[in-house]
């Protein structure tokens, strides 16, 4: 028989796991071979490695790199992928010559066509470099330091950043190896030395013996390199961080262009913590890398958790853009490429075993989440001597076990699993890994995490001595049930697996081949001695780790349970809670829409002694239970209803034994000890307490099957009597719904339409067509139909949409919305019916559903006959130009819009007269439909005339407020001006008297006034300013400073000052003038005149600069003098001044 070991590819027995399955940044060259050999890159590492080197690739030509992230469970493989990904791009061959590339196993294509890709663009560049290592080793407040640090060390560096910038000034003043061979010549090391830079007296004298710049004794080389080359202690500046990071690219370049690097930082989240400030501090280096080296720099941060789900990640949701997510599908993958790999030609041989013991696999944990499926053929020999079904209860157990994701997955399940094949390999084919193998491998880990509570694994530990005759198995079986105990019993999350005599063998079974018959009957007789002896307790059929701590809240149970023996109010209004849940449970799949139309219509339940009313929408459903009343009792009140009453009756007997009250009664005294003792104490107290509320969930659900039972055995009745007697509870709701809906809505049948053929119906009417009825098959008018029929006669003097709705959606009628609309819409259309919304008429074509709502019905009296029709159309698109037949109503109410918009073009604001108005207007705004129009008519050629002469006065209304805007600009640069006030005074009697539109323009002469006067003024400020001008540039002519500048050194420097003559300004027209006062007023002029002197002085002083670059100016002291002596004295001052000017260079005097 062929032994298990001589099947795996990779023999547990001789072959190390290495290091235990974790990966180092930073291991051996041993260590990281092995990494290498073993490196399995499918599925999310494969498309991570291709989407970081592509992405990468890609953006190379762009102004900068995206930064990944590499996320996902602790022990996910993470710092796995990252550490093969940096030696993968670097590539560089190790100590035997081989490459990273050649040391993978079959490396996927695309992983090498990216690789490869990689290397053609490092051709170019300059070569490939990686550096890559953990943010914990470095210091936390000193996040620059830290990565620089990294990538220092992986250069051939030292990572303290002093040290290192020592080693950078060697090699920069290319004098590294005359030191190294100095020190080397005493006997030591450079790198020994440089560890003790500040003090080596080797490295001080070999730097005096190679270069004295540092100084010429070793005192001064020591205090040269102390104040140079010392580490800071505070974080490094970016330009310090910039800086080196580009000259250690720079020695690891192969010419003189940056190599293509990667930068990998694993534990970053863990590094950022919950501090705000070193998640900032990390987007600024992720945002330094992407830009600052030329898109030749890409970073890789690694972490838990996805960018989104930690507030603090999301700072670094802009910069690190390139995001993979590893997952249980690359557990599963590297296990069995690792560990579990077969050989070619055992593959057969396996399979063939594990068909001979099908059944015995296939009965393994049967009516669990995780029972055999049929894909598991697909996997069972690359995961044997692992079965599928207990992988799948090892990744719930291990999610469960490590609530805060420190032992989980990958890296354990590589050690756990590597530890159980060792053991097993000398059995033959047959054997199997067990379920409780997890409990010995994390049981150390558990104890010491707390939540395996020391007494309870003590006992466990223990059980072997107590039971010798029984081996092993008694502790396998308490261990077993303590894993199962931890499993989550949460909707959607609960397995279904229980620690029952049944699955505890299930899990137990290490020999397929063995008579399982006997060993399961061994397991289920040795665990009632083990509840009868008090190691184990019982709950219900499961059975968990007994405690001293368990024991104590065992007899509170107990004092509990007798308490609410005697509650029976606490236990019926438990039991009436779980009947309503049963029977909810029921009623949503009975059917809820009624019809071909699919109307919402429901059983809604009513409890009580009374019958229920009903809201006239749904079908009351009255429900009575066994404790309430008897069946007799039900029936006789359902007879007497009559036959023709639409409440259904549901009778929900009571249980013929105590079991029910049997099973609340545990629940609620479990529920009390768990409220009253709380969380409990230590590892202890919790383990009871996971206890109680197994025994909780477990009394519930056996309350739970029990109500069930009965809710299925209801009895169902309709008005009259009649029984439903269909096979399921489901199916009797059904048929009883049914009736109470004919019952109840008569009329329904007249509506009973699809939504989509009554939705149609709307469309047609709405668009004008003909028959708009006949998408549900009918082909006379709306009000033919009995919908149409039903709402004319439920009309009276008016009715909003929505208040029809009420009423057609009620008891007898129960039709859909959409009938009641479509079938105003089609009213509306037929003349039948008008319709308002906010008081203005409403056109079929703008009746949609939510404005059919607000719409308010009417009947329509006035008719109009088709001469007037034809009369309207023709009149009404004078102002409404797509006035037609489909809405003359609509028409009309946006042909007085439009007469009131025009009449509103006719006038405004002073100083335009106000707008006209007609007296027949205020009577067309009460007025719609029908009636509108034909008060339209008989007032035709009032309107007719009052449009053309308001055409004609908009017209001139734009006209003269042109004219108004340019008298009021005019206006307002004569203020000040006395004859220019009797123009003013004449414009703002335009304004108050609203005169604007006057036959005769009475603007004219104003302006024409204004004009003469501002002409005036600004050519004579003009010839005022051109004369100053040529003034003070005849005198700056006979300074010889200024004389002899070139000309266009003068013209420049004229223009510098503002000395240059203006041009002349424009006034040919009016508007010409007020532009030109717009840009440069009368007061600007004025104030250009009196800087001409300060321009000139200007001027002076900056030739005297030009002639004398040194000169320096001199500003007089102002003063009021007042007698001799103060003249005396202030010359003195001033002389002073000039003299220590003149001492100090040549002077300017201003």
């Amino acid at each position: 028989m062929k032994l298990i070991a001589e099947v795996l590819d990779r023999d547990p027995r001789q072959n190390r796991l290495i290091n235990n399955g974790q990966a180092r940044i930073g291991s051996d060259e041993a260590e990281s071979r092995g990494e290498l050999e073993s490196f399995v890159c499918e599925g999310r590492y494969d498309d991570g490695i291709v989407r970081i080197v592509e992405t990468f690739v890609r953006d190379l030509s762009k102004s900068s790199q995206q930064a990944s992230w590499v996320s996902g469970f602790y022990g996910s493989g993470k710092s796995h992928l990252i550490k093969m990904l940096a030696f993968l791009w670097e590539n560089r061959p190790l100590s035997d010559g081989m490459t990273p590339v050649q040391l993978v196993p079959h490396l996927p294509d695309n992983v090498r066509a990216a690789l490869k890709e990689l290397d053609q663009e490092a051709t170019r560049a300059g070569g490939t470099f990686a550096a890559a290592g953990s943010m914990l080793s470095g210091q936390a407040e000193r996040p620059r330091y830290s990565v620089l640090s990294i990538m220092l060390k992986a250069a051939g560096l030292p990572g303290d950043f002093g040290l290192a910038r020592f080693m950078l000034f060697l090699k920069d003043r290319a004098i590294e190896s005359e030191v190294r061979a100095a020190i080397e010549a005493k006997g030591s090391t450079l790198e020994q030395e440089v560890e003790d830079l500040f003090v080596s007296p080797l490295i001080a004298d070999a730097l005096m013996s190679v270069d004295r710049t540092l100084g010429s004794t070793t005192k001064e080389v020591r205090d040269a390199i102390r104040a140079q080359f010392r580490s800071p202690d505070y974080d490094i500046s970016k330009d310090q961080f910039t800086d080196s990071v580009r000259r250690v690219l720079k020695l690891q370049s192969r010419n003189d262009r940056l190599p293509l690097t990667l930068i990998v930082l694993d534990e970053v989240q863990i590094y950022i913590g919950e501090s705000q400030d070193r998640a900032g501090a990390m987007a600024e280096i992720a945002e330094t890398f992407a830009k600052e080296f030329g898109s030749k720099v890409m970073l890789v941060g690694a972490g838990q958790s996805a960018l989104t789900s930690i507030p603090q990640l999301i700072r670094l949701l802009d910069r690190f853009t390139v995001r993979v997510q590893l997952d249980d599908a690359d557990v599963e993958t590297v296990t069995r490429k690792v560990l579990l790999r077969k050989k070619a030609s055992e593959r057969d041989t396996v399979a063939k075993a594990l068909d001979a013991n099908a059944g015995a696999i296939s009965r393994q944990l049967q009516s669990t989440r995780i029972a055999e499926r049929p894909e598991d053929r697909t996997i069972r020999v690359d995961d044997y001597p692992l079965l599928p079904v207990r992988r799948r209860f090892w990744e719930a157990a291990f999610r469960a076990l490590d609530r805060q994701g420190t032992q989980a997955q990958l890296r354990s399940q590589l050690r756990i699993l590597h530890d159980a094949l060792g053991d097993i390999a000398n059995r033959p084919l047959g054997a199997a890994v067990a379920g409780d193998v997890l409990y010995d491998a994390l049981k150390a880990a558990l104890v010491q995490s707390g939540d395996l509570p020391r007494d309870a694994y003590e006992r466990i530990e223990s059980l072997p001595k107590e039971y010798p005759q029984d081996g092993d198995l008694p502790r396998r079986i308490a261990a077993l049930a303590y894993l199962i105990s931890r499993l989550p019993r949460e909707t959607g999350a609960d397995i279904g697996v229980r620690a029952t005599a049944e699955h505890l063998a299930d899990l137990l079974i290490d020999d397929l081949k063995a008579d399982q018959g006997a060993f399961r009957a061994r397991v289920r007789e040795l665990i009632e001695r083990m509840v009868k002896n008090g190691d184990l307790v019982s709950i219900g059929e499961e059975v968990r780790i007994q405690t001293a701590e368990g024991r104590a809240w065992e007899q509170d149970f107990r004092r509990y349970k007798g308490q609410y023996a005697n509650d029976f109010s606490a236990v019926g209004d438990k039991r009436e809670a779980i009947l309503a849940e049963a029977r909810d449970a029921v009623l949503a799949t009975v059917s809820r829409l009624h019809g071909e139309a699919r109307v919402p219509r429901r059983l809604t339940p009513h409890l009580g002694e009374k019958a229920p009313a009903g809201d006239d929408r749904n079908v009351p459903l009255w429900v009575r239970t066994g404790w309430q009343v008897s069946e007799k009792d039900a029936r006789d009140a359902a007879r007497a209803q009559g036959s023709q009453d639409g409440i259904v009756h549901l009778y929900i007997p009571k249980s013929s034994n105590n079991d029910l009250r049997d099973a609340i009664v545990d629940m609620l005294a479990a529920r009390a000890v768990v409220g009253q003792r709380g969380g409990g104490h230590g590892p202890s107290g919790d383990e009871a307490r996971r206890g109680m509320e197994t025994r909780e969930a477990a009394a519930l659900e056996r309350a739970t099957d029990l109500v069930r039972q009965l809710v299925d055995n209801s009895v169902v009745l309709v008005g009259g009597g009649a029984e439903m007697r269909e096979a399921t509870l489901a199916a009797r709701l059904d048929a009883a719904n049914e009736t109470a809906r004919k019952r109840l809505f008569p009329r329904f049948k007249e509506a009973d339409f699809q939504a989509t053929s009554w939705e149609k119906a709307i469309r047609v009417a709405r668009e004008g067509g003909e028959q708009p009825l006949s998408a549900i098959g009918f082909s006379g008018d709306a009000d033919q139909h009995p919908v149409g029929r039903a709402i004319l006669a439920e009309l009276g003097a008016g009715r909003t949409g929505s208040e029809l709705r009420r009423t057609f959606e009620r008891t007898p009628y129960g039709w859909p919305s959409e009938a009641a609309d479509a079938a105003l819409v089609a009213l509306v259309r037929l003349g039948k019916l008008k319709a308002t919304v906010n008081g203005e008429p409403a056109a079929p074509q703008v009746l949609d559903k939510p404005t059919i709502g607000r719409a308010t019905f009417q009947s329509e009296d006035v008719q109009i006959g088709p001469r007037d029709k034809i009369k309207l159309r023709g009149f009404l698109r004078t102002l409404v130009p797509d006035a037609g037949d489909d809405d003359l109503a609509g028409s009309g109410k946006n042909f007085v819009r439009a007469l009131r918009r025009l009449a509103e073009s006719a006038g405004g604001e002073a100083p335009l007269p106000a707008a006209p108005r007609l007296t027949l207007e205020d009577e067309a705004q009460a007025l719609a439909g029908n009636a509108l129009l034909a008060h339209l008519l008989r007032h035709r050629d009032e309107i007719e005339a009052a449009i053309k002469r308001w055409h004609d006065q908009a017209a001139l209304k734009d006209q003269r407020l042109a004219r108004w805007s340019l008298a009021t600009r005019l206006a307002r640069h004569t203020e000040g001006i006395r004859e220019a006030d009797g123009d003013r005074i004449e414009i703002e009697g335009v304004r108050q008297g609203r005169q604007l539109l006057e036959p005769l323009d009475p603007l004219t002469q104003p302006i024409a006034d204004l004009r003469q006067v501002l002409v005036q003024r600004i050519t004579t400020a003009h010839r005022l300013l051109s004369e100053r001008i040529r003034e003070v540039l005849a005198e700056l002519a006979q300074l010889p400073a200024y004389a002899d500048l070139e000309a266009g050194v003068k013209e420049a420097l004229n223009r510098e000052v503002e000395l240059v003559i203006p041009s002349a300004p424009r006034t040919e027209d009016d508007a010409a003038l007020a532009d030109t006062l717009d840009r440069m007023p009368l007061s600007a002029w004025r104030d250009a005149i009196d800087a001409v002197r300060q321009r000139q002085a200007n001027a002076a002083e900056k030739a005297a600069r030009r002639a004398e670059p040194t000169v320096q100016t001199i500003t007089l002291e102002r003063a009021t003098l007042r007698t001799p002596e103060d003249v005396e004295t202030w010359v003195l001052r001033q002389k002073e001044k000039l003299l220590q000017a003149i001492a100090r260079g040549p002077t300017l005097v201003s």
